[in-house]
């Protein structure tokens, strides 16, 4: 799927904790525990993108690094967002371990 996909699938999410207020003690672990659950994913994706870099470059697409780099930063900036969102939500109690 294509990177401004997800970043507005966390746009979205980020609007949730937002409406609602902070979370408790079991829904804040439970939240951590789902995106500890992805970051593997999104690691070994970002890693791919790089390896293939150089056959980013041979495709005879004008442009096609900048368009890359742009979604890259664009989902970037959402997944920062997201994060905040969770993190001010977030009881005290409730810490990241990756």
């Amino acid at each position: 799927m294509h990177p401004s996909y997800y970043g507005n699938v966390l746009t979205l999410t980020i609007t949730q904790p937002q409406a609602t207020g902070n979370f408790d003690e079991t829904d804040g672990q439970a939240i951590l525990t789902s995106v500890q659950a992805f970051v593997p994913a999104i690691s070994d994706t970002l890693s791919a993108i790089v390896t293939k870099k150089a056959a980013f470059q041979a495709l005879p697409i004008a442009g096609i690094l900048g368009v890359i780099q742009n979604d890259l930063n664009n989902l970037n900036t959402s997944t920062a967002a997201f994060e905040t969102a969770l993190i001010t939500a977030s009881p005290v109690g409730v810490y990241p371990t990756f």
